[in-house]
């Protein structure tokens, strides 16, 4: 079931994410909230070429890589509710946009390096590369991609999936991000 971002806040929705916020998964009879738990179990349960497995040699670097995609998200989400959420010039924090723009651009910084040479975060591409993927091309939205080699390229290679393309918003779909760029306020003059 999709729900309609205006609807987070209704009780039919917080009776399933009691934050009101999205992702959530009914699954095996729960309610799961939180994205690596449920990119978790959707491999573990539907997708075991997509998971590793206790035991697997690429385990705890898949459980690694997963979770840095949160990490990536969380300033992703940071700047969304900055340029995008709050409404009112008055309520937005341009220090805060430029702070988090930075350390947007350290975590892809840590990216760029592990990408290196690679098409996939571990030797086959797994669950973490969907996390990953999504996470960066939304952090296109607030910093520019070409400034990171090889997360750039690994973008690249995630966007001809026909999974990714298919994940995309589609011609018509209501839009979170309406400009392909949302850049930080500058510094002000000293």
């Amino acid at each position: 079931m999709t729900h309609d971002f205006s609807r987070l806040r209704t009780a039919e929705y917080l009776a399933i994410h009691p934050l009101g916020r999205v992702p959530s998964l009914h699954y095996c009879d729960r309610v799961l909230f939180e994205t690596g738990a449920i990119c978790e179990i959707l491999c573990e349960k539907l997708a075991p070429d997509l998971w590793r497995a206790p035991g697997d040699p690429e385990r705890c670097d898949w459980l690694q890589w997963l979770h840095f995609s949160e990490t990536v998200a969380v300033h992703v989400a940071a700047l969304t509710q900055q340029h995008i959420v709050l409404r009112d010039d008055a309520d937005r924090s341009p220090l805060l946009m430029r702070l988090e723009a930075r350390r947007l651009e350290k975590t892809l910084e840590v990216l760029n390096t592990a990408l290196d040479g690679r098409r996939s975060i571990l030797n086959r591409f797994s669950g973490a590369d969907t996390s990953l993927g999504y996470a960066i091309w939304v952090a296109g939205f607030f910093t520019d991609l070409e400034a990171f080699e090889h997360v750039k390229g690994y973008l690249d290679a995630m966007q001809t999936r026909p999974a990714f393309q298919a994940a995309l918003p589609g011609e018509g779909d209501p839009l979170i991000y309406r400009r392909s760029f949302y850049a930080p306020p500058p510094k002000p003059a000293a």
